[in-house]
């Protein structure tokens, strides 16, 4: 209809919202909301500092230790995942997979964490399993979407345990003193978390052993019963009395199963002094 020279159009829309804007509304939004968790991130940043931490550990240890490339592996990708999207599972499978990481490493934890004077083993132990622990909560927590205020503080508390740790260990590791050498010891030199074999006379000896590896041993001669602990770093004394034979020696830290020497004794004796 034409009215004063106007035209008129209808300009009714239908009822309802456009297609398009109900898409724009509705979709992503679920990974969108889990992204921005604050469980997630600290989810991400555990899963970052467990791999950053087994790394270390192989290190200091000098050796590729298989378990740990695995782990290492398996947590890393779980951070790449988690980076590009936050799904239900794969939250659950972080906190599964460090659970399964601190209860694996227990037999090794138990020893370093009751030698806190040897730093390079056990702060990183003791980081590995705040961070382990930090990462299974926050896994569950985000995925479930629950308490999203205790992120932040809980990611606080975990950094807080890590520095009292590495804090606790330096003051152990600056009181602990060396052993002076002293002329008629048997030196026997640890490097590269290997022992090597060595000849002493017979009778009353002294053994020197200079550990210039970063973490501690032990010196176990078994046939006898002997067992030093030798903190990372340092060199302690200790006097053997010991028959003509052959004598074998390890270290019966966790993991350490190729650190193994032979004593070989002569038929012959040595004065030493005390």
């Amino acid at each position: 209809m034409h009215r004063g020279g106007m035209s008129t159009t209808s300009n009714t829309r239908p009822s309802g919202p456009p297609i398009d804007a109900d898409l724009r509304t509705t979709e992503h939004t679920p990974t969108e909301v889990r992204s921005r968790s604050p469980w997630h991130r600290v989810t991400v940043a555990g899963l970052i500092t467990l791999c950053a931490t087994l790394t270390v550990i192989q290190v200091v240890n000098s050796t590729v230790i298989p378990a740990v490339v695995v782990f290492t592996v398996i947590l890393g990708a779980l951070a790449l995942a988690l980076g590009h999207r936050a799904g239900n599972r794969t939250l659950l499978a972080a906190a599964a997979a460090s659970v399964v990481l601190v209860v694996a490493n227990i037999p090794v934890a138990i020893g370093d964490l009751r030698h806190p004077e040897s730093s390079a083993g056990f702060v990183p132990t003791a980081t590995a399993i705040v961070a382990g622990l930090t990462v299974a909560v926050s896994g569950i927590l985000a995925a479930t979407r629950r308490a999203p205020r205790a992120a932040t503080p809980t990611a606080i508390a975990a950094v807080i345990a890590v520095a009292v740790c590495a804090t606790t260990s330096g003051i152990a590791s600056l009181s602990t003193t060396d052993d002076q050498r002293r002329a008629g010891d048997i030196v026997i030199d640890v490097r590269d978390v290997a022992y090597s074999d060595v000849t002493i006379p017979s009778g009353a000896n002294v053994l020197f052993i200079d550990n210039h590896d970063l973490i501690r041993h032990t010196l176990l001669i078994e046939e006898t019963g002997t067992d030093v602990e030798i903190p990372g770093g340092t060199a302690r004394r200790v006097r053997v009395e010991l028959a003509p034979g052959v004598y074998r020696y390890i270290c019966d830290v966790a993991g350490h199963d190729r650190m193994r020497g032979t004593i070989t004794v002569t038929d012959d004796s040595v004065e030493t002094g005390p």
